[in-house]
């Protein structure tokens, strides 16, 4: 007669249990990291909308930490006022080269703010959720040629470009 203790049917039980928990840590893992992968490279798509009547050039200049983003858009006419339209939830921080009456805006019912830029004029904006895209529309058959900066100031990365556009949408950046 085979006497059972114990300290023996833990041993004979111990292998399989170690087993079924390590594959439910492993499976718990991947799908925590799948999950944090999944929702942080998801695609941030932004559009911006510019509306001219004569030959623009446009700066746009983007810096990003950690997601979110200040943009400095500038209008380099000196003949014309020029109206943007920027998504509602960016917000107007700093007006340069005109006065804060002359830069007026308009709430639309699509989830964007029409902004009118006197000429030569600056306004910087913060970005809660910097894009990943940024789509500029160009409704007017007049050409705009726009110069983008973008700095990303966690990983010192810089990019510089020279669009001229005359359809729309462009991607500026993906």
């Amino acid at each position: 007669m085979q006497r059972v203790t114990l300290s023996t049917q833990l041993r004979r039980h111990a292998f399989p249990f170690l087993v079924i928990l390590v594959v439910l840590v492993t499976v718990t893992a991947r799908s925590l990291i799948t999950a944090n992968v999944t929702s942080t490279s998801e695609p941030i798509i932004a559009e911006i909308g510019v509306e001219h009547t004569l030959p623009l050039e446009l700066s746009l200049e983007m810096s990003e930490l950690y997601g979110v983003g200040i943009l400095d858009l500038t209008q380099n006419s000196t003949e014309e006022v020029v109206f943007v339209s920027v998504p509602s939830d960016w917000e107007r921080r700093e007006v340069r080269n005109a006065s804060l009456k002359e830069i007026t805006s308009d709430s639309s019912s699509f989830g964007f703010t029409r902004w009118r830029f006197p000429p030569g004029a600056s306004i910087s904006f913060g970005v809660p959720a910097a894009p990943t895209m940024l789509l500029l529309h160009n409704p007017s058959s007049i050409s705009l040629k726009v110069n983008t900066l973008r700095v990303d100031l966690e990983t010192e990365q810089v990019e510089r470009n020279v669009l001229l556009i005359k359809d729309s949408p462009i991607p500026l950046w993906e």
